[in-house]
Protein backbone atom coordinates (compact mmCIF):
# COMPACT_ATOMS: atom_id res chain seq x y z
CA UNK A 1 0.00 0.00 0.00
CA UNK A 2 1.25 3.54 -1.29
CA UNK A 3 1.10 6.11 1.40
CA UNK A 4 0.06 9.67 -0.03
CA UNK A 5 0.19 12.72 2.04
CA UNK A 6 -0.07 16.47 1.09
CA UNK A 7 1.07 19.80 2.97
CA UNK A 8 2.20 23.09 2.19
CA UNK A 9 6.01 23.29 1.72
CA UNK A 10 6.26 26.16 4.74
CA UNK A 11 4.91 24.30 7.15
CA UNK A 12 8.10 22.18 7.70
CA UNK A 13 6.73 21.07 11.48
CA UNK A 14 3.56 19.58 9.50
CA UNK A 15 6.37 17.83 6.52
CA UNK A 16 8.14 16.87 9.83
CA UNK A 17 5.42 14.96 11.26
CA UNK A 18 4.24 13.39 8.34
CA UNK A 19 7.83 11.68 7.37
CA UNK A 20 7.85 10.42 11.40
CA UNK A 21 4.28 9.07 11.10
CA UNK A 22 4.88 7.42 7.91
CA UNK A 23 8.24 6.19 8.35
CA UNK A 24 8.70 5.41 12.08
CA UNK A 25 11.49 3.13 11.73
CA UNK A 26 13.94 5.68 10.34
CA UNK A 27 14.42 7.31 13.61
CA UNK A 28 15.34 10.45 12.04
CA UNK A 29 16.96 12.99 14.48
CA UNK A 30 16.45 16.43 15.39
CA UNK A 31 19.42 17.17 13.13
CA UNK A 32 17.50 14.58 10.17
CA UNK A 33 15.25 17.01 10.22
CA UNK A 34 17.27 20.16 10.48
CA UNK A 35 19.15 18.69 7.26
CA UNK A 36 15.90 18.72 5.29
CA UNK A 37 14.43 21.66 6.06
CA UNK A 38 17.56 23.37 5.36
CA UNK A 39 17.25 21.91 1.78
CA UNK A 40 14.19 23.53 1.76
CA UNK A 41 15.21 27.14 2.20
CA UNK A 42 15.52 28.37 -0.96
CA UNK A 43 12.37 27.10 -2.16
CA UNK A 44 9.04 29.59 -2.20
CA UNK A 45 6.99 29.13 0.56
CA UNK A 46 3.76 29.08 -1.30
CA UNK A 47 4.45 25.41 -2.99
CA UNK A 48 2.38 22.24 -1.92
CA UNK A 49 4.11 19.34 -1.54
CA UNK A 50 2.97 15.48 -1.72
CA UNK A 51 4.76 12.64 0.20
CA UNK A 52 4.94 9.29 -1.52
CA UNK A 53 6.03 5.96 0.50
CA UNK A 54 7.53 3.58 -0.42
CA UNK A 55 9.12 4.71 -3.66
CA UNK A 56 11.53 3.00 -5.12
CA UNK A 57 14.41 5.01 -5.94
CA UNK A 58 17.28 3.60 -8.28
CA UNK A 59 20.19 5.15 -7.40
CA UNK A 60 19.96 4.61 -3.35
CA UNK A 61 18.68 1.21 -4.38
CA UNK A 62 21.55 1.06 -6.09
CA UNK A 63 23.76 1.98 -2.70
CA UNK A 64 21.85 -0.34 -1.07
CA UNK A 65 22.21 -3.85 -2.58
CA UNK A 66 25.88 -2.43 -3.20
CA UNK A 67 26.43 -1.66 0.86
CA UNK A 68 24.24 -0.67 3.30
CA UNK A 69 22.25 -4.40 3.07
CA UNK A 70 25.31 -5.43 3.91
CA UNK A 71 25.56 -3.03 7.23
CA UNK A 72 25.33 -4.45 11.03
CA UNK A 73 22.57 -1.86 11.22
CA UNK A 74 19.26 -2.45 8.99
CA UNK A 75 18.34 0.22 6.69
CA UNK A 76 15.30 0.90 4.89
CA UNK A 77 15.64 -0.23 1.50
CA UNK A 78 12.57 2.46 0.22
CA UNK A 79 13.06 6.11 -0.04
CA UNK A 80 10.41 8.79 0.12
CA UNK A 81 9.56 11.08 -2.74
CA UNK A 82 8.60 14.87 -1.84
CA UNK A 83 6.99 16.48 -5.07
CA UNK A 84 6.44 19.94 -5.34
CA UNK A 85 3.68 21.73 -7.08
CA UNK A 86 2.51 25.37 -7.45
CA UNK A 87 -1.38 24.74 -6.27
CA UNK A 88 -3.02 22.28 -4.16
CA UNK A 89 -2.98 18.62 -4.65
CA UNK A 90 -6.31 17.02 -4.24
CA UNK A 91 -6.43 13.11 -4.76
CA UNK A 92 -10.12 13.11 -5.20
CA UNK A 93 -10.11 15.02 -7.94
CA UNK A 94 -7.26 13.33 -9.24
CA UNK A 95 -9.35 10.00 -8.88
CA UNK A 96 -12.65 11.16 -9.93
CA UNK A 97 -10.69 12.30 -13.71
CA UNK A 98 -11.85 15.55 -13.59
CA UNK A 99 -10.35 16.91 -16.72
CA UNK A 100 -9.60 20.90 -16.06
CA UNK A 101 -8.33 19.88 -12.77
CA UNK A 102 -5.75 17.15 -13.87
CA UNK A 103 -5.00 19.76 -16.84
CA UNK A 104 -4.09 22.51 -14.16
CA UNK A 105 -2.28 19.64 -12.04
CA UNK A 106 0.21 18.58 -14.41
CA UNK A 107 1.29 22.10 -15.50
CA UNK A 108 1.86 22.85 -11.76
CA UNK A 109 4.24 19.79 -10.97
CA UNK A 110 7.55 22.14 -9.98
CA UNK A 111 10.11 19.06 -9.60
CA UNK A 112 10.71 16.17 -6.98
CA UNK A 113 13.01 15.58 -3.99
CA UNK A 114 14.11 12.12 -2.65
CA UNK A 115 14.82 10.90 0.60
CA UNK A 116 17.20 7.96 1.89
CA UNK A 117 16.96 6.65 5.60
CA UNK A 118 20.49 7.13 5.93
CA UNK A 119 19.76 9.06 8.64
CA UNK A 120 22.89 11.82 8.71
CA UNK A 121 21.95 12.81 5.32
CA UNK A 122 18.41 12.12 4.50
CA UNK A 123 18.44 13.96 1.19
CA UNK A 124 19.12 12.14 -1.78
CA UNK A 125 18.31 13.37 -5.56
CA UNK A 126 16.18 16.13 -6.45
CA UNK A 127 15.42 18.17 -9.98
CA UNK A 128 13.84 20.72 -8.71
CA UNK A 129 12.53 23.91 -11.61
CA UNK A 130 13.84 27.71 -11.18
CA UNK A 131 10.59 28.33 -10.82
CA UNK A 132 10.01 27.24 -7.58
CA UNK A 133 12.61 29.20 -6.13
CA UNK A 134 12.75 32.24 -4.04
CA UNK A 135 15.32 33.72 -6.60
CA UNK A 136 16.45 32.86 -10.32
CA UNK A 137 18.01 35.83 -11.36
CA UNK A 138 20.74 33.53 -13.32
CA UNK A 139 20.90 31.79 -16.84
CA UNK A 140 21.76 27.76 -16.50
CA UNK A 141 22.27 24.45 -18.59
CA UNK A 142 18.23 22.87 -18.62
CA UNK A 143 16.84 19.10 -19.29
CA UNK A 144 13.55 17.92 -19.44
CA UNK A 145 12.62 15.18 -16.77
CA UNK A 146 9.02 13.17 -16.52
CA UNK A 147 8.27 10.89 -14.06
CA UNK A 148 4.71 9.32 -12.95
CA UNK A 149 2.77 10.75 -9.80
CA UNK A 150 -0.58 9.03 -9.09
CA UNK A 151 -1.15 7.87 -12.25
CA UNK A 152 -0.35 10.68 -14.01
CA UNK A 153 2.82 11.47 -16.56
CA UNK A 154 4.53 14.90 -14.78
CA UNK A 155 6.86 16.39 -16.74
CA UNK A 156 9.67 19.68 -15.38
CA UNK A 157 12.76 21.01 -16.77
CA UNK A 158 15.60 21.75 -14.27
CA UNK A 159 19.33 20.81 -13.14
CA UNK A 160 19.63 17.66 -11.46
CA UNK A 161 21.41 17.60 -7.63
CA UNK A 162 22.35 14.69 -5.57
CA UNK A 163 23.30 15.18 -1.61
CA UNK A 164 26.63 13.02 -0.50
CA UNK A 165 25.29 10.24 2.07
CA UNK A 166 28.99 10.16 3.41
CA UNK A 167 29.79 6.96 2.75
CA UNK A 168 28.83 5.39 -0.46
CA UNK A 169 28.71 9.03 -2.62
CA UNK A 170 30.94 11.76 -1.91
CA UNK A 171 31.46 14.97 -3.65
CA UNK A 172 33.58 13.77 -6.46
CA UNK A 173 31.15 11.02 -7.09
CA UNK A 174 28.11 13.00 -6.88
CA UNK A 175 29.43 15.53 -9.18
CA UNK A 176 30.27 12.67 -11.77
CA UNK A 177 27.00 11.22 -11.54
CA UNK A 178 25.24 15.23 -12.13
CA UNK A 179 26.80 15.39 -15.15
CA UNK A 180 25.72 12.08 -16.73
CA UNK A 181 22.41 12.55 -15.15
CA UNK A 182 21.82 15.95 -16.98
CA UNK A 183 23.83 14.61 -20.21
CA UNK A 184 21.64 11.28 -20.68
CA UNK A 185 18.66 13.54 -20.27
CA UNK A 186 19.81 16.27 -22.86
CA UNK A 187 21.38 13.67 -25.34
CA UNK A 188 20.52 10.64 -26.77
CA UNK A 189 23.79 9.63 -27.14
CA UNK A 190 25.02 9.33 -23.34
CA UNK A 191 23.64 6.95 -20.59
CA UNK A 192 23.01 7.57 -16.94
CA UNK A 193 25.25 5.49 -14.86
CA UNK A 194 24.93 4.04 -11.19
CA UNK A 195 27.29 4.90 -8.56
CA UNK A 196 28.04 1.50 -8.18
CA UNK A 197 28.76 1.40 -12.15
CA UNK A 198 30.85 4.29 -11.35
CA UNK A 199 33.49 2.91 -9.13
CA UNK A 200 33.69 -0.46 -10.84
CA UNK A 201 34.62 1.63 -14.27
CA UNK A 202 37.06 3.22 -11.55
CA UNK A 203 38.24 0.33 -9.97
CA UNK A 204 40.34 -0.38 -12.84
CA UNK A 205 42.61 2.42 -12.16
CA UNK A 206 43.19 2.33 -8.58
CA UNK A 207 43.84 -0.52 -6.14
CA UNK A 208 42.66 0.76 -3.45
CA UNK A 209 39.05 -0.14 -2.28
CA UNK A 210 36.19 1.74 -3.45
CA UNK A 211 33.85 1.60 -1.42
CA UNK A 212 33.21 3.43 1.75
CA UNK A 213 34.66 6.14 -0.19
CA UNK A 214 37.23 8.23 0.29
CA UNK A 215 36.58 10.51 -2.97
CA UNK A 216 38.53 10.80 -6.12
CA UNK A 217 41.43 12.03 -7.79
CA UNK A 218 41.50 14.48 -10.68
CA UNK A 219 42.92 12.24 -12.43
CA UNK A 220 40.46 9.24 -11.45
CA UNK A 221 37.41 11.85 -12.43
CA UNK A 222 39.09 13.14 -15.82
CA UNK A 223 39.54 9.33 -16.51
CA UNK A 224 36.33 8.45 -15.65
CA UNK A 225 34.77 11.68 -17.65
CA UNK A 226 36.96 10.24 -20.53
CA UNK A 227 35.60 6.54 -20.30
CA UNK A 228 31.79 7.76 -20.18
CA UNK A 229 32.11 9.17 -24.18
CA UNK A 230 33.62 13.08 -23.61
CA UNK A 231 36.97 13.85 -24.13
CA UNK A 232 38.19 15.61 -20.57
CA UNK A 233 40.00 18.98 -20.02
CA UNK A 234 41.73 19.90 -17.35
CA UNK A 235 42.30 23.31 -16.39
CA UNK A 236 44.37 24.27 -13.57
CA UNK A 237 45.66 27.48 -11.84
CA UNK A 238 48.65 26.57 -11.66
CA UNK A 239 49.18 26.85 -14.94
CA UNK A 240 47.18 30.15 -15.74
CA UNK A 241 46.63 33.05 -13.75
CA UNK A 242 43.08 32.39 -11.49
CA UNK A 243 41.34 35.29 -13.35
CA UNK A 244 42.23 33.71 -16.29
CA UNK A 245 40.63 30.00 -15.14
CA UNK A 246 37.61 31.89 -14.31
CA UNK A 247 37.30 33.37 -17.75
CA UNK A 248 37.64 29.86 -19.28
CA UNK A 249 35.00 28.51 -16.89
CA UNK A 250 32.42 31.07 -18.13
CA UNK A 251 33.47 30.48 -21.86
CA UNK A 252 32.38 26.87 -21.31
CA UNK A 253 29.37 27.51 -18.95
CA UNK A 254 28.23 30.23 -22.14
CA UNK A 255 28.77 27.48 -24.44
CA UNK A 256 26.16 25.24 -22.38
CA UNK A 257 28.82 22.70 -20.99
CA UNK A 258 28.45 21.93 -17.32
CA UNK A 259 31.58 21.34 -15.68
CA UNK A 260 33.38 19.90 -12.53
CA UNK A 261 34.96 22.75 -10.67
CA UNK A 262 37.37 21.92 -7.92
CA UNK A 263 37.93 24.16 -4.90
CA UNK A 264 40.39 24.00 -2.09
CA UNK A 265 41.44 25.90 1.08
CA UNK A 266 44.79 25.30 2.20
CA UNK A 267 45.32 21.26 3.15
CA UNK A 268 42.03 20.37 4.88
CA UNK A 269 39.81 20.98 1.93
CA UNK A 270 39.14 19.68 -1.06
CA UNK A 271 35.87 19.44 -2.72
CA UNK A 272 34.34 18.94 -5.72
CA UNK A 273 30.80 21.17 -7.23
CA UNK A 274 29.31 20.85 -11.22
CA UNK A 275 29.26 24.39 -12.38
CA UNK A 276 26.53 24.64 -15.21
CA UNK A 277 25.28 28.78 -15.35
CA UNK A 278 26.35 32.26 -14.16
CA UNK A 279 24.16 35.13 -12.73
CA UNK A 280 22.59 37.74 -15.24
CA UNK A 281 24.33 41.19 -14.75
CA UNK A 282 23.74 44.27 -15.78
CA UNK A 283 25.56 44.34 -18.56
CA UNK A 284 25.19 48.71 -19.44
CA UNK A 285 26.67 49.04 -15.67
CA UNK A 286 29.72 46.93 -16.23
CA UNK A 287 30.31 47.99 -19.62
CA UNK A 288 30.62 51.47 -18.53
CA UNK A 289 32.91 50.96 -15.41
CA UNK A 290 34.98 48.90 -17.29
CA UNK A 291 39.05 50.22 -17.11
CA UNK A 292 39.06 50.42 -21.10
CA UNK A 293 42.92 49.73 -21.99
CA UNK A 294 45.19 49.83 -24.86
CA UNK A 295 43.59 47.00 -26.43
CA UNK A 296 41.35 46.93 -29.22
CA UNK A 297 39.37 43.76 -28.44
CA UNK A 298 37.95 42.68 -24.84
CA UNK A 299 36.81 39.75 -23.96
CA UNK A 300 33.48 40.05 -22.08
CA UNK A 301 34.39 36.90 -20.13
CA UNK A 302 36.10 39.24 -18.15
CA UNK A 303 33.33 40.76 -16.45
CA UNK A 304 32.77 40.10 -13.02
CA UNK A 305 29.77 37.44 -13.09
CA UNK A 306 28.56 34.78 -10.20
CA UNK A 307 28.70 31.12 -11.14
CA UNK A 308 25.14 28.74 -10.17
CA UNK A 309 26.41 25.26 -9.23
CA UNK A 310 25.14 21.97 -7.62
CA UNK A 311 26.98 21.44 -4.09
CA UNK A 312 26.38 17.97 -2.48
CA UNK A 313 26.52 19.54 0.44
CA UNK A 314 24.68 22.70 0.04
CA UNK A 315 20.51 23.43 -1.85
CA UNK A 316 20.52 23.12 -5.14
CA UNK A 317 21.50 26.24 -7.46
CA UNK A 318 23.82 27.19 -4.95
CA UNK A 319 25.39 30.83 -6.73
CA UNK A 320 28.49 31.17 -5.76
CA UNK A 321 31.17 34.25 -5.93
CA UNK A 322 34.84 32.83 -8.00
CA UNK A 323 36.83 35.92 -6.07
CA UNK A 324 35.28 35.46 -3.19
CA UNK A 325 34.80 31.60 -2.72
CA UNK A 326 34.75 32.47 1.35
CA UNK A 327 31.30 34.09 1.43
CA UNK A 328 29.69 31.08 0.54
CA UNK A 329 32.20 28.71 2.36
CA UNK A 330 32.92 30.85 5.82
CA UNK A 331 34.82 28.18 7.56
CA UNK A 332 37.29 28.44 4.63
CA UNK A 333 37.84 31.68 4.01
CA UNK A 334 40.65 31.13 1.70
CA UNK A 335 38.66 28.90 -0.76
CA UNK A 336 39.36 28.80 -4.18
CA UNK A 337 38.75 27.43 -7.59
CA UNK A 338 42.08 25.21 -8.04
CA UNK A 339 40.75 23.36 -11.24
CA UNK A 340 38.46 22.51 -13.78
CA UNK A 341 37.34 19.63 -15.73
CA UNK A 342 35.72 20.02 -19.10
CA UNK A 343 33.62 17.28 -20.77
CA UNK A 344 33.74 17.99 -24.36
CA UNK A 345 32.08 15.70 -26.83
CA UNK A 346 35.01 13.98 -28.50
CA UNK A 347 33.95 15.87 -32.37
CA UNK A 348 35.00 18.93 -30.92
CA UNK A 349 39.00 19.30 -31.17
CA UNK A 350 39.33 23.09 -30.62
CA UNK A 351 39.32 24.06 -26.93
CA UNK A 352 38.43 27.66 -25.48
CA UNK A 353 41.99 29.07 -25.05
CA UNK A 354 43.15 28.01 -28.78
CA UNK A 355 39.72 29.63 -30.06
CA UNK A 356 39.98 33.10 -28.21
CA UNK A 357 43.58 33.23 -28.96
CA UNK A 358 42.86 32.66 -32.93
CA UNK A 359 40.01 34.42 -32.74
CA UNK A 360 41.59 37.67 -31.39
CA UNK A 361 44.82 37.10 -34.11
CA UNK A 362 42.42 36.83 -36.87
CA UNK A 363 40.21 39.91 -36.13
CA UNK A 364 42.92 42.07 -35.49
CA UNK A 365 44.01 40.56 -38.85
CA UNK A 366 41.28 42.76 -40.42
CA UNK A 367 41.64 46.90 -41.37
CA UNK A 368 38.04 47.36 -40.95
CA UNK A 369 38.82 46.22 -37.06
CA UNK A 370 42.28 47.93 -36.01
CA UNK A 371 40.87 51.41 -37.26
CA UNK A 372 37.78 51.29 -35.26
CA UNK A 373 37.18 54.53 -33.44
CA UNK A 374 36.24 53.00 -29.61
CA UNK A 375 37.55 49.51 -28.48
CA UNK A 376 35.05 46.38 -29.22
CA UNK A 377 33.85 44.21 -26.87
CA UNK A 378 34.10 40.03 -28.19
CA UNK A 379 31.62 37.31 -26.84
CA UNK A 380 33.03 33.48 -27.50
CA UNK A 381 30.98 30.72 -26.74
CA UNK A 382 30.25 26.83 -28.07
CA UNK A 383 27.34 26.00 -30.29
CA UNK A 384 26.32 23.25 -32.86
CA UNK A 385 25.49 24.69 -36.13
CA UNK A 386 22.20 23.64 -36.07
CA UNK A 387 21.21 25.00 -32.73
CA UNK A 388 22.72 28.39 -34.41
CA UNK A 389 20.56 27.89 -37.44
CA UNK A 390 17.49 27.26 -35.48
CA UNK A 391 17.84 30.18 -33.46
CA UNK A 392 17.96 32.61 -36.25
CA UNK A 393 14.20 32.11 -36.60
CA UNK A 394 13.09 32.74 -32.65
CA UNK A 395 10.83 35.41 -32.61
CA UNK A 396 13.99 36.87 -29.94
CA UNK A 397 16.40 37.28 -33.00
CA UNK A 398 16.67 39.94 -34.94
CA UNK A 399 19.01 39.55 -38.16
CA UNK A 400 18.75 41.45 -41.57
CA UNK A 401 17.86 39.26 -44.08
CA UNK A 402 20.92 39.53 -46.16
CA UNK A 403 23.25 38.17 -43.33
CA UNK A 404 20.92 35.43 -42.34
CA UNK A 405 20.67 34.05 -45.79
CA UNK A 406 24.23 33.76 -46.28
CA UNK A 407 24.42 31.76 -42.49
CA UNK A 408 21.79 29.37 -43.37
CA UNK A 409 23.37 29.01 -47.01
CA UNK A 410 26.66 27.80 -45.74
CA UNK A 411 27.60 24.69 -44.83
CA UNK A 412 29.07 24.29 -41.21
CA UNK A 413 30.52 21.17 -39.31
CA UNK A 414 28.59 19.96 -36.07
CA UNK A 415 30.32 22.47 -33.92
CA UNK A 416 31.42 25.62 -33.99
CA UNK A 417 33.18 28.54 -32.17
CA UNK A 418 31.07 31.94 -32.50
CA UNK A 419 32.67 34.87 -31.60
CA UNK A 420 30.26 38.12 -31.51
CA UNK A 421 31.83 41.41 -31.74
CA UNK A 422 30.31 45.03 -31.01
CA UNK A 423 31.12 48.28 -29.03
CA UNK A 424 30.06 48.75 -25.71
CA UNK A 425 26.37 50.43 -26.93
CA UNK A 426 25.89 47.63 -29.19
CA UNK A 427 26.62 44.81 -26.18
CA UNK A 428 24.10 47.26 -23.50
CA UNK A 429 21.65 46.53 -26.02
CA UNK A 430 22.32 42.81 -26.30
CA UNK A 431 23.31 43.27 -29.95
CA UNK A 432 26.00 42.93 -32.04
CA UNK A 433 27.60 44.17 -35.61
CA UNK A 434 30.01 41.91 -36.47
CA UNK A 435 30.41 37.91 -36.28
CA UNK A 436 33.20 35.36 -36.84
CA UNK A 437 32.67 31.68 -37.03
CA UNK A 438 35.45 29.46 -36.16
CA UNK A 439 35.27 25.81 -37.47
CA UNK A 440 35.41 23.87 -33.46
CA UNK A 441 37.33 20.73 -35.49
CA UNK A 442 40.00 22.69 -37.03
CA UNK A 443 43.23 23.57 -35.60
CA UNK A 444 45.23 26.84 -35.02
CA UNK A 445 45.19 29.05 -38.23
CA UNK A 446 43.32 30.60 -40.39
CA UNK A 447 42.09 27.65 -42.17
CA UNK A 448 39.13 27.26 -39.50
CA UNK A 449 37.35 30.40 -40.60
CA UNK A 450 33.94 29.51 -41.74
CA UNK A 451 32.50 33.06 -41.51
CA UNK A 452 33.44 36.90 -41.19
CA UNK A 453 31.40 40.02 -41.40
CA UNK A 454 31.87 43.10 -39.74
CA UNK A 455 30.92 46.75 -41.11
CA UNK A 456 29.56 45.36 -43.72
CA UNK A 457 32.66 43.76 -44.75
CA UNK A 458 32.41 39.88 -45.83
CA UNK A 459 34.68 37.01 -46.28
CA UNK A 460 34.74 34.23 -47.11
CA UNK A 461 36.09 31.39 -45.70
CA UNK A 462 38.44 30.11 -48.84
CA UNK A 463 39.36 33.25 -49.95
CA UNK A 464 39.98 35.73 -46.83
CA UNK A 465 41.73 38.26 -49.41
CA UNK A 466 38.70 38.31 -51.20
CA UNK A 467 36.61 40.94 -49.46
CA UNK A 468 32.63 41.41 -50.08
CA UNK A 469 30.71 44.96 -49.48
CA UNK A 470 26.86 43.97 -48.82
CA UNK A 471 26.16 47.78 -49.53
CA UNK A 472 22.99 47.16 -47.32
CA UNK A 473 20.75 50.04 -46.47
CA UNK A 474 19.01 48.20 -44.10
CA UNK A 475 20.92 47.74 -40.45
CA UNK A 476 23.34 44.69 -39.92
CA UNK A 477 23.12 44.16 -36.09
CA UNK A 478 21.53 41.55 -34.95
CA UNK A 479 20.31 40.12 -31.60
CA UNK A 480 23.09 38.08 -29.31
CA UNK A 481 22.64 34.26 -29.40
CA UNK A 482 21.25 33.07 -26.71
CA UNK A 483 20.21 29.33 -26.99
CA UNK A 484 22.88 27.58 -24.80
CA UNK A 485 21.47 28.45 -21.27
CA UNK A 486 17.87 29.21 -20.59
CA UNK A 487 16.35 31.30 -18.49
CA UNK A 488 13.16 33.53 -17.57
CA UNK A 489 13.58 35.26 -21.08
CA UNK A 490 11.95 31.99 -22.77
CA UNK A 491 10.41 31.11 -19.29
CA UNK A 492 12.45 28.37 -18.23
CA UNK A 493 11.73 25.86 -21.39
CA UNK A 494 14.47 23.84 -22.73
Amino acid sequence: MINYRAGNIANTYELNQLITKICPHWNFSKESFEFINNRLNNLKQDLTFAIEYPYVDSIYRDSYYEYFASKHIPYDRNSIRITLFSQEVNFEKLVDGNSEYIESFRSSFLGFIILRPTIDRPVARSVISPKALKNHNFEICLARYTIEFFGQKLSVNGFPHISQDGEAITCAESSLWTLLEYYSSKYKDYNPITPSKLRKLIRSTTGRRMIPSNGLTIAEISYAISELGFTSLVYHNKDQSENILHEEIYTYIESGIPIILGLEAGENFRHAIVCFGHSIIDLAREVDKFEINSEKLIDISCLPRNFISMDDNRTPYLEIQPNSLGVTYTKQTTAKITFAIVPLNKRIYMESTIARALAKKILLEFKEIRESREPLFIRLFLTTSRSFKQSLFSPNTKMAKVIKKLLLYNSFPRFIWICEIGTAENFRNEQGQGLLILDATGGNSNSSILFYYFDKKLRNSKDLTSETDLNSRDSLLFSLYKNNLKGEWNDWET
